[in-house]
């Protein structure tokens, strides 16, 4: 084998050396294929084939990588939301991350033990460990539809390449610690789709899925051309390239450097999407700077093509990297909490700054039209009800919607650990301890509830109602002395948030198209913002208000006390934005509850019990 590598080009010496390796490995080369509900292998140097079935129960598995170090699987399912994890024959199969969105493309770096892949609801590539921890968003600010993405972690390279299908359909490289970032290629493209690395000859292959073209080129984005045609995924092994069809449904291979040879590996997969060639040659080991033994970093630590060190320390979301460039704190600076979709995220408070991971994003919500949080505890709840630990660990089903209904306004009473919610079904204001145990009704005959709000320290709830009368009512929070405290000019009262400071009640009247505030008991009523779209939720933190427009999908910052000073925070969302709050530990101020000085602390129960409802209400007629 030495005297024929000699004595060819350096084309055919790379492909005569893989043909060395697969005879002294004397291992499996097996083609990985995404096919919507399974996972397809095929053995591509038995004879004949040997096709089996990985993965028979997914929803709609799109991407596929592998780590030939574990001789691990990974794949995202978009219907899911979900990144999963598996030995290469099915079996051991665990959670990678269950707060990913639509994730088309997946990429392992087999050198610093990462995991890479794209978020397209998000717009964000990201990162994190190969055991899932330490998630961070890598690059955020110009990503519109990312698609393909692949690394290239060998020595002193430590790459990666995306493809966007946005505005500006593009090829994309970055070292792989976020830097360096630049566009490669953008023209000819229109969807760029698939793609892979050619790792001996140092060559990028590329799909375009509405052109349909498979091309090559230098990770420069030069020296193109063209292969064939009609492609979605593509990966390469040897001398050939592999590609998924969709329409025809098959996986196709021909000769990576002209195309020719056209040979159909597998038939009748229905729409097979990802797929990619599983063998040792296909991950080069390599030295790894990022060696747990070594690196310094104390959260994750990314290959860089920045010498001398060649890696960079990064944090998860929520936390800064520190003047050492090593070590991890936390954020504790406040950020608005997003619910859109079917996901939460977090944003800069700051209009100018439009990153997206100010927490880790929970995907997933299925009901996701209010959110709250517990600082004490670090923990968010939404929708059925659900809840997680801000750090995206720790997600439970806090009741099942057979005993709650269907929650649309949610509240957390962070001192008593109570959490209240507006239920349309029963009409009616209920209320749990978090400690996940059976509500009860505190509040009946409320022909349509929707946004709630809390007084903990004075001892307070209050609640929207888009009845036939609307109005915004108040009661203790035992829900005994309720009162109508604006009941008049009133449609459909969507947006609810209290001052505290200030002690003033702002809402959002989606029919009106304006947004008002009043004293605690309705007195001293006055418009804030009168040139309001859709708005449907809001939240006041310090001198502003936040508000969502369901009209223009957008987010919008004004002043709390005129309405002047008007920004963009967000906007043209895909999808309209539902709740937003501000998570600050400022907003949870901690006081002695009317409660605990009215009968001290409530006892541990079953229920949320009367006697304890009228001990919040006789406390409150003391406070």
């Amino acid at each position: 084998f030495i005297s024929i590598i000699l004595n060819y080009n350096n084309i055919l010496h790379h492909s005569v050396l893989y043909f060395f390796l697969n005879l002294t490995g004397s291992r499996e080369a097996l083609l990985l294929v995404a096919s919507r509900n399974q996972i397809v292998s095929d053995d591509i140097l038995a004879q004949p084939n040997i096709i089996q079935s990985l993965v028979r129960d997914g929803r709609n598995i799109v991407a596929v990588d592998f780590d030939s170090v574990t001789e691990r699987i990974y794949w995202s399912d978009t219907t899911q939301d979900r990144i999963w994890s598996a030995h290469k024959n099915g079996t051991d199969r665990t959670i990678f991350d269950s707060g990913v969105t639509v994730t088309e493309s997946l990429a392992v770096d087999w050198v610093g033990r990462n995991l890479y892949w794209t978020d397209y609801i998000l717009e964000t590539i990201e990162v994190a460990k190969l055991d899932g921890s330490h998630r961070t968003v890598l690059i955020s600010e110009n990503v519109t539809n990312p698609r393909g993405l692949v690394v290239d972690p060998r020595n002193n390279t430590h790459l990666m390449f995306w493809t966007d299908w946005g505005r500006n359909p593009r090829i994309e490289r970055a070292s792989m610690d976020g830097k360096l970032r630049t566009t490669i290629i953008s023209n000819k493209l229109y969807w760029p789709n698939g793609l892979t690395i050619d790792y001996p000859n140092n060559l990028l292959y590329f799909a375009d899925a509405y052109l349909d073209f498979i091309d090559y080129c230098d990770y420069d984005g030069k020296n193109r051309k063209q292969v064939l045609q009609h492609p979605h995924a593509i990966t390469i092994f040897e001398d050939f390239v592999y590609w998924t069809d969709r329409y025809v449904n098959r996986v196709i291979r021909a000769n990576k450097w002209h195309g020719q040879n056209q040979t159909v590996m597998l038939y009748n997969l229905p729409q097979p999407m990802g797929l990619v060639a599983l063998h040792p040659a296909r991950q080069p080991a390599g030295y790894n700077p990022c060696d747990p033994r070594s690196s310094p970093c104390t959260h994750i630590c990314l290959l860089s093509a920045i010498g001398p060190r060649f890696y960079s320390c990064a944090c998860p979301s929520g936390w800064t990297l520190a003047a050492d460039q090593f070590t991890c704190a936390r954020v504790e600076d406040p950020f608005l909490v997003v619910v859109r979709d079917s996901i939460i995220y977090g944003i800069p408070l700051n209009p100018n700054d439009k990153s997206n991971d100010a927490m880790v994003p929970v995907a997933g919500l299925l009901n996701g039209y209010d959110v709250d949080f517990d600082d004490a505890e670090q923990m968010i709840y939404w929708g059925e009800i659900h809840r997680v630990k801000s750090d995206g660990t720790n997600r439970t089903e806090f009741a099942p919607a057979a005993i709650l209904g269907s929650p649309v306004g949610l509240a957390l009473d962070w001192m008593s650990q109570n959490l209240y919610y507006s239920n349309p079904a029963s009409q009616s204001i209920e209320v749990s301890k978090t400690s996940g145990l059976i509500p009860c009704i505190i509040v009946s005959q409320v022909p349509r509830p929707r946004a709630i709000m809390l007084d903990p320290c004075r001892g307070y709830m209050y609640w929207t109602d888009w009845g036939t009368n609307a109005k915004i009512e108040r009661a203790t929070l035992g829900g005994n002395f309720r009162t109508e405290i604006v009941n008049t000019s009133l449609v459909w009262p969507n947006g609810l948030t209290l001052d505290y400071e200030d002690q003033r009640l702002y809402w959002a009247d989606a029919s009106l198209q304006k947004i008002e505030r009043c004293s605690l008991t309705g007195t001293n009523r006055e418009v804030i913002v009168s040139t309001a779209i859709y708005p449907f939720a809001m939240t006041v933190y310090d001198q502003h208000i936040y508000w969502t427009d369901w009209n223009t999908r957008s987010i919008y910052r004004a002043n709390k006390h005129d309405g002047s000073d008007q920004r963009v925070m967000l906007q043209n969302l895909p999808s309209r934005p539902m709740d937003i709050h501000v998570l600050s530990n400022s907003k949870q101020q901690q006081c002695s509850s009317p409660c605990e000085q009215a009968v001290g602390i409530w006892p541990t129960t079953n229920t949320v019990s009367l006697t304890m409802a009228h001990a919040v209400s006789r406390a409150s007629l003391l406070a």
